[in-house]
């Protein structure tokens, strides 16, 4: 499964945004071990500007529109993270699947629920503030949410969100939270990790054993995880208790497994929506729920993190494949 995120005609003034974004944040290197454009900014579908990161040990690709990656391939692997056949690209609207970013609330906001599911972080601008090659070839791109481009109706005063991601052989991204204000915040937030399957039928998600999740679609009780997980019905779980319990997605067909790691979060959320719910939704694809899973590292439900004036929040995860 590939993706291709090729130059858009669009308009003088977004070909000197994009000639600007190259000028100052491109990355071309050269050298027999590496590639030549290895972070490359353009055009891409809707007038969204996409990052192109292709290095010695990995591909991937993310917009600016949400800090939204759409895909991470190390070399000689089938694409780790699934993206819709079907998925809206336009401004202001969250595309279906890739790694979405929820933030400053995960849900429905806990009081005004007119306000956007997931917060507002997955649709708003980020601005690139550094780029950079590290010393064992993996490329680093760093942005920050544009807080002022967000309606002051529902946005987060006085505080900064950053996201660091780190694109080799393993694939690393960290949301950081300051509160530069004078108040304590409390924020909900996750990255909402489409994963790329063989077929949800065929794998089993294991390290969620003897953990109690919260069933989203049986009145919101509290359950207990018996067993590896098997996807055979629409599935929306709240794990509250997993600090740093790795998991795994094993995919036999793929011979590979999925290897999650986090930091900063005590909440895991796993979500399949199968196949009533995908027609509702619309943008899935045809039979787009057989090939991935949501597992979404986060701090969701009981887990909601209070930032006190002048410090900050660092939610982590890193993703790594390991063959069978």
């Amino acid at each position: 499964m590939e993706f291709s995120f090729s130059d858009r005609p669009c308009s003088l003034e977004k070909m000197k945004e994009i000639s600007h974004l190259n000028t100052q944040f491109g990355i071309n290197v050269t050298g027999s071990d590496l590639q030549a454009e290895q972070i490359k900014f353009k055009s891409g579908a809707g007038s969204l500007t996409i990052v192109n990161i292709n290095n010695r040990h990995a591909k991937a690709s993310l917009v600016l529109q949400g800090g939204h990656l759409l895909s991470w391939q190390p070399n000689e692997e089938e694409n780790v993270i699934w993206l819709s056949e079907d998925a809206i690209f336009s401004k202001e609207h969250s595309i279906r699947g890739g790694i979405p970013i929820c933030w400053p609330w995960f849900g429905a906001h806990p009081v005004n629920h007119s306000f956007p599911s997931h917060g507002y972080a997955r649709t708003s601008d980020w601005d690139v503030v550094e780029t950079k090659t590290l010393s064992d070839g993996s490329s680093l791109i760093v942005l920050q949410l544009l807080q002022d481009a967000v309606s002051e109706e529902y946005r987060a005063r006085d505080v900064e969100l950053d996201l660091r991601v780190t694109v080799g052989k393993r694939l690393e991204m960290s949301l950081i939270t300051r509160n530069a204000g004078n108040k304590a915040v409390t924020i909900g937030q996750a990255m909402h990790t489409y994963f790329y399957v063989s077929d949800i039928q065929n794998v089993i998600l294991s390290g969620l054993e003897n953990q109690v999740y919260i069933d989203a679609l049986d009145r919101w009780q509290r359950k207990n995880e018996t067993n590896p997980i098997m996807i055979k019905a629409e599935v929306d779980r709240i794990y509250q208790d997993t600090p740093e319990i790795p998991v795994y997605i094993i995919d036999q067909a793929f011979k590979r497994q999925i290897k999650i790691r986090k930091q900063g979060s005590h909440s895991t959320v796993v979500w399949n929506p199968w196949i009533d719910k995908s027609e509702r939704l619309g943008d899935m694809g045809k039979n787009g729920y057989k090939n991935m899973i949501c597992v979404e590292t986060g701090n969701v439900a009981d887990d909601v993190v209070m930032i006190e004036p002048e410090t900050e929040h660092s939610l982590s995860v890193c993703y790594e494949i390991e063959s069978l």
